[in-house]
């Protein structure tokens, strides 16, 4: 898959992401939340709970209003792109899709050996703020491929929880950090508009459809992953 759209970056220091801790998907508060290394958040997505249940502590890659809870509208920027791949894409597959960049790929509770569930977490540059999150995920979605977006986990309060496996299936747990670039996101909050603006020129007018698209994106807290 062609990385043109993903520019070359000099060197720089690499950005810290912020970070929502749940303690599960029943919480709607964070147990604690702020601004982390991304080179210290990256191990903890390659090590997984052996567990029974699906359940269990999870991270939400976005910033709260002070006092926020779980949901679109307390949501201020969004700081890592988060991918779930149930359609049974290849480990392989995700790592060449997200080569080059700084990425954490790891199967979830679900995964079998007859069928790949995996999750991809990638870095952001620079956070998106929430009013850009639905052009951004636009533009990412055409770039890496529908099969590993879920339509499910789209919105920006969306959690996800931390590596997990039943006992059964920890033989076959996997988990990779990728080492590259951090993306930026604005080449794809730019594609995204594009392919959103055909349905806003036929539709309501621009200034009407923003605001359609901020309500639908605000309503109601979100479920986990």
């Amino acid at each position: 898959m062609s990385n043109a759209i993903i520019p070359h970056l000099e060197e720089r220091p690499a950005p810290r992401v912020a970070v929502a801790i749940y303690a599960n998907e029943k919480q709607p508060s964070p147990q604690r939340q702020g601004l982390v290394d991304w080179k210290r958040f990256a191990p903890r997505l390659s090590n997984h709970s052996i567990r029974a249940e699906k359940s269990g502590l999870a991270f939400g890659p976005h910033s709260l209003i002070h006092g926020g809870k779980r949901r679109n509208s307390d949501v201020e920027a969004v700081s890592m792109l988060v991918t779930d791949s149930d359609n049974g894409v290849s480990f392989d597959d995700l790592e060449a899709r997200f080569a080059d960049l700084q990425a954490a790929i790891y199967t979830t509770h679900s995964h079998s050996p007859d069928k790949t569930k995996a999750r991809v977490v990638v870095p952001l540059l620079r956070p998106v703020p929430v009013k850009d999150w639905r052009a951004f995920l636009e533009g990412a979605t055409a770039h890496f491929g529908t099969d590993i977006f879920d339509p499910a986990t789209k919105d920006a309060a969306r959690l996800y929880y931390f590596p997990s496996c039943p006992p059964e299936m920890a033989e076959h747990r996997r988990s990779m950090l990728l080492e590259g670039a951090f993306l930026d996101p604005q080449p794809f909050i730019e594609r995204g508009r594009e392919r959103l603006a055909p349905s806003t020129r036929t539709g309501a007018p621009a200034h009407l459809a923003s605001v359609a698209i901020s309500d639908e994106w605000s309503n109601g807290t979100v479920r986990a992953s």
